[in-house]
């Protein structure tokens, strides 16, 4: 274990509660410690012998929940393509951007000179957030967005959170998407808010 990089492990972690093994990449490797880049994000110094070597099947696994994650987090620091002339007004049913970078379906409670209180949709408390944070629910006349642009899809029920793709197509007023686990769909204008 004695190169770094593309050398694929589970490493043992140990929490409060319980031990568990987390997935993740070798960095630098030194004679009593392994650098690891964990799959779930951040870094991790453990012992040599707290690590394993991995199958090819698990490397996979590893590398592709890396990938999702890296891709979730590109899509966190988008913002949304506003309309031209939109105005947030109470009352408002629109997208808004939880503290995690997730976005989430909201109703504007009341509009203030610099953020916007909102009732959350999906049962979490009420909230401020900066007016950046907030957009307006997707209808026929949203911008379109070019290839390889970001974008939020609608989820199905308002207490779910809008999922991050990248649109590989534009026809019409509608997209085809590809999401964080490669899967692709095709989304119309009315179910998308653009990011940049």
């Amino acid at each position: 274990m004695k190169n770094a990089g593309n050398e694929f492990l589970k490493s043992k972690l140990r929490s409060e509660y319980e031990i568990y093994w987390e997935g993740g990449e070798v960095k630098n490797v030194t004679d009593d410690l392994i650098e690891v880049e964990k799959a779930s994000g951040g870094k991790l110094t453990i012992a040599p012998d707290k690590v394993v070597k991995v199958s090819p099947a698990a490397i996979a696994v590893i590398k592709q929940s890396i990938e999702a994650k890296d891709f979730e987090d590109l899509g966190k620091t988008k913002k949304p393509v506003l309309p031209k002339d939109w105005k947030p007004k109470d009352g408002e049913k629109v997208a808004a951007q939880w503290s995690f970078g997730s976005w989430h379906v909201a109703v504007i409670k009341h509009v203030n000179a610099n953020n916007i209180d909102i009732d959350w949709q999906n049962g979490r408390s009420d909230a401020a957030v900066g007016k950046e944070k907030v957009a307006p629910y997707p209808t026929a006349v949203n911008s379109m967005p070019a290839v390889n642009d970001y974008i939020i899809v609608k989820p199905q029920t308002d207490t779910q959170e809008w999922k991050f793709a990248v649109v590989t197509a534009v026809n019409g007023q509608e997209v085809e998407a590809k999401f964080s686990d490669g899967k692709t769909q095709k989304i119309k204008n009315t179910d998308f808010i653009t990011m940049s």
